[in-house]
């Protein structure tokens, strides 16, 4: 549907047959349809939501639209300008509609607040905001800043309307004085908050002139924390970069005493402590920094361009790390925004390292040295492309993607999350990952329609893409039950019981027993899972062997044991620590008294099989997964022993206490 009016026209009407459309609900934080809102989808016009929230536009041409919401007294998160969802409609497609898009919006909130100095009031102060989390117009969003949402009056009042809820910190800059932040705020949808009273500091400012032992400049970091700081004041952390010339300087600070640390790539750490910042005046401290004897250099991709947040790994063995060392890759040294990097205090003269990044092939292992710069190449990055299909094998239109496991002949230095969620709406359910570090993957899938699913493994290679993947999702199931107490018998209310899902890169589906220990958790993917629940005085659980089925409830009561010292967690498995290779899974450790221990397997054992299924394919979290279960269930296990070649070993599973 098309409008070239500035009023919005009324949102359904039957669409036209076999024409491309966008199909969709507008609906405030709590799910419920908001009615008469203004849906925009760029030179498509704009329409208005009927009484269920809809909306829709007819009659579209195959491309890229930006939608984007508003309705009186709500508000959509995220910075002005880019509060908008972008939707894909495909050429060519017999599936080129995007259907139930859901966009929310949330009640504006309010915060009323005062700046004032010693008590009293200051005028022309600019109020902005920080967001640390917030909920976007589909998904929730990176934190973000406002600048200048508000300024002082007078009397050092201020009010920030049609706020959107989040978590947040309010920043305060005023002349003279030192740049203030409130305590962290949590503004609910439609709440009014305040009077939050912001008092502010007199300002001081630090300059100064970095040089080497030549009276060359450096263009160093330069790092200034404070030593002392007054009742209820946090302490500062700031970091500055010198100029070309060396300079630096720290405008706006609290008067007190601070220390400053320089940074830079071949040269020593020099750090200058007891400074004193006193309100009203510069203080000057120039640094000069001696050529350093550590391991420094800077990490580059395939084109020569400098890698931020790249990881370089260092040998402690001196060599490349061995199959009897599985954690042999221990030190690690992060790149800044350069691509530069330093480790100032290596204990041992030489070492064997490789450079890592998420979205990079490794670079060669390499010897490095002290006191010469060690510059390392990363690889072309490898790529996923694939589809997203229900269970009718149409495309999924709106989802998300991200990695729940990878595996690399190299080290893992960082969190999966660090590759981040792909956010999709694409009417023929496509996807695409362009930058993945070469390796086996596993990506999960979330989709308000359908439950989370999981891909096969995906062999990513350097330069190149692997097409073709198709992940289908489910019908969802769900799992009930109740939490007691062990010793009593008696219900647990609010404890957190969450579907347990360490490699998901995705929140946790969660909820919380009620008052009768009861808990009912929706959207489960069906397959074997396990449970965690947790709850303050209470040893933390994790109950395994669930088998979820589409649109069924699964049953699973659970019980807690008061937290004794040294308790970490119980489970119900074999108790065994396990990492995955290319031979298998191996055991790394047998925990004594325990299952694994009392049937016979034994440690540097390899697991090729779990119940008849082969592991070869298998994430090592899936393989975990199977071998959990409920206690007194045996686990058939097909092992590769040296010396004794393929056995079978079935291990009856009991609870495992972690301490």
């Amino acid at each position: 549907m098309f409008s070239s009016s500035d009023e919005p026209v009324d949102a359904p009407r039957v669409q036209a047959k076999d024409t491309p459309s966008i199909h969709g609900f507008l609906v405030d934080s709590a799910g419920q349809p908001i009615v008469g809102g203004q849906v925009e989808a760029g030179d498509a016009g704009r329409v208005k939501t009927a009484e269920d929230g809809s909306f829709r536009f007819d009659d579209l041409k195959p491309g890229t639209y930006k939608i984007g919401a508003t309705a009186d007294g709500f508000v959509a998160g995220g910075p002005p300008g880019l509060r908008s969802v972008e939707v894909t409609l495909a050429a060519g497609s017999d599936a080129a509609s995007i259907r139930d898009l859901r966009l929310i919006l949330q009640r504006v909130g309010t915060i009323r607040g005062r700046v004032v100095a010693s008590g009293r009031p200051v005028p022309n102060a600019t109020v902005g905001i920080y967001y640390q989390s917030a909920q976007g117009l589909a998904d929730p969003i990176e934190p973000y800043v406002v600048d200048a949402a508000a300024t002082s009056d007078t009397n050092g009042n201020f009010e920030l309307r049609d706020l959107a809820p989040g978590r947040l910190q309010l920043l305060i800059e005023a002349e003279d004085y030192a740049l203030a932040e409130s305590r962290h705020l949590f503004v609910e949808p439609g709440e009014n908050l305040g009077p939050v009273v912001i008092d502010l500091a007199p300002s001081a400012t630090l300059i100064g002139e970095v040089v080497d032992t030549q009276g060359e400049a450096i263009g160093a970091e330069i790092v200034l924390r404070s030593e002392s700081a007054r009742p209820g004041q946090q302490r500062i952390s700031r970091r500055s970069q010198a100029d070309k010339t060396g300079r630096f300087f720290f405008r706006n600070i609290p008067a007190g005493v601070y220390s400053l640390e320089a940074i830079s790539p071949g040269f020593r750490n020099t750090r200058v402590e007891e400074i004193e910042a006193v309100v009203g005046k510069t203080s000057r401290h120039d640094m000069v920094m001696e050529p350093g004897d550590g391991i420094f250099g800077r990490v580059l991709d395939h084109t020569g361009a400098p890698v931020a947040g790249a990881y370089v790994v260092f040998n402690p063995f001196g060599g490349p790390a061995e199959e009897s060392h599985p954690r042999a890759w221990q030190r690690r040294v992060r790149t800044n925004q350069d691509g530069q990097f330093q480790w100032a205090d290596p204990p041992e003269p030489n070492y064997v390292a490789t450079a890592i990044s998420p979205q990079h092939a490794d670079s060669k292992p390499q010897s490095v040295r002290r006191g010469v710069s060690n510059d390392f190449e990363l690889g072309a990055p490898g790529g996923i492309r694939g589809r997203v299909v229900g269970p009718d094998g149409r495309p999924v239109q709106s989802f998300s993607v991200g990695v729940s496991n990878f595996e690399s002949e190299g080290p893992i230095a960082y969190n999966m999350r660090e590759v981040g969620i792909e956010r999709v709406n694409d009417s023929t359910g496509q996807f695409h990952l362009p930058r993945l570090r070469p390796g086996k993957y596993w990506l999960s899938v979330e989709s308000p329609d359908f439950a989370p699913g999981t891909s096969e493994m995906i062999v990513t290679r350097a330069g190149s893409v692997a097409s073709g993947v198709v992940i289908q999702l489910g019908q969802a199931g769900r799992v009930a039950g109740t939490v007691r107490d062990e010793r009593t018998g008696n219900p647990i209310a609010g404890a957190h019981v969450a579907v347990f899902e360490p490699g998901s890169p995705f929140s946790a589906n969660a909820t919380r027993t009620d008052q009768d220990g009861r808990f009912r958790i929706e959207g489960v993917a069906p397959g074997r899972r396990s449970l965690r629940v947790t709850k303050k005085g209470f040893v933390t659980t994790v109950s395994s062997g669930l088998d979820v089925t589409q649109n069924r409830e699964t049953t699973r009561d659970i019980t807690m044991a008061t937290q004794q010292p040294g308790e970490r967690m119980r489970f119900e498995g074999i108790g065994a620590m396990l990492s995955k290779h290319e031979g298998g899974v191996r055991v790394q450790k047998v925990f004594e008294g325990h299952p694994a221990s009392q049937f016979g397997l034994k440690e540097n054992d390899f697991i090729l099989g779990v119940d008849g299924t082969d592991v070869d394919d298998l994430a090592l979290s899936h393989v975990v997964e199977r071998i959990r279960g409920q206690r007194g269930v045996p686990v058939e296990l097909q092992v590769e022993r040296h010396g004794e070649g393929r056995i079978t070993l079935e291990i009856e599973r009991g609870q495992v206490i972690v301490k």
